[in-house]
């Protein structure tokens, strides 16, 4: 049996407010097929797998309770969430009225549309007393909170240890990237490094091909300087020669 309990899915404060709300809002005594809707609308908004059949019974569960008195403030439950869900279960007594569902009325009759003739049978009477031998609790609905909230606090332990591994692996990644950008400017400066050294030997290179080709026009114009100095001794002796009988004048 503790088993069963520990798997059916209980009510919190908030969810006995929202359901309340939507049953004021769809109003199931004038249309019991409005159950649907509000079944639908009211697990969208609590985003908790209830099923019809426990949202009927809980909403009559309370009603119940209000209306002998035994209505009790949840632990934890503020007094504004308390009297708010008093004042909801005062305007679902008020629309029974109007549609002749109050139990207490003289002529003791139901609509033929009431959510409770589906819960007037002696076999759903007897189910649900059996719930509350089982529980013996009043709130047979409601969630474990003290287990909600250790579920809670392990989910958001488990959270804060989830964003400090994401920020210790935001860091680790920092620093990679950090490390790759300062082994590409390393690279980067080898590279420029590297070209300028072929930039300098290319440039030396010029120099000494410049230097030499200096030294080869230097050579080549002392050559022909030699050249045209010889032509003319070479001239003068041949005249000279000439003007003295043709004896050679020997130059030392």
């Amino acid at each position: 049996m503790s088993k069963i309990r520990d798997r059916r899915l209980r009510f919190s404060i908030e969810q006995d407010l929202q359901l309340l709300r939507e049953v004021i809002r769809q109003n199931p005594f004038e249309e019991v097929d409005r159950w649907t809707k509000i079944h639908e609308n009211f697990v969208n908004e609590c985003n908790v797998p209830f099923s019809l059949r426990t949202c009927k019974e809980h909403a009559t569960h309370l009603l119940n309770l209000h209306l002998k008195d035994a209505l009790k403030v949840r632990p934890r439950e503020t007094d504004d969430d308390f009297a708010e869900k008093k004042k909801y279960l005062d305007q679902i007594v008020d629309i029974r009225r109007q549609f002749g569902l109050e139990k207490t009325s003289r002529r003791g009759s139901r609509h033929a549309n009431s959510w409770e003739e589906e819960f007037s049978t002696s076999t759903v009477k007897k189910e649900l007393t059996r719930f509350v031998k089982e529980e013996d609790s009043d709130d047979d609905f409601y969630w474990d909170e003290e287990n909600e909230r250790e579920k809670k606090e392990k989910e958001r332990e488990a959270k804060s240890t989830e964003e400090k591994e994401r920020d210790s692996k935001d860091v680790e990644g920092k620093l990679r990237k950090q490390a790759l950008a300062l082994a590409e400017r390393k690279l980067a400066l080898r590279t420029m490094s590297l070209k300028l050294e072929e930039e300098k030997l290319e440039l030396d290179m010029l120099e000494r091909t410049a230097r030499l080709e200096m030294e080869r026009a230097e050579r080549e114009a002392y050559r022909q300087v030699a050249m045209h100095n010889q032509s003319i001794i070479t001239a003068l002796m041949d005249r000279y020669n000439r003007g003295n009988g043709g004896n050679n004048l020997c130059i030392l």
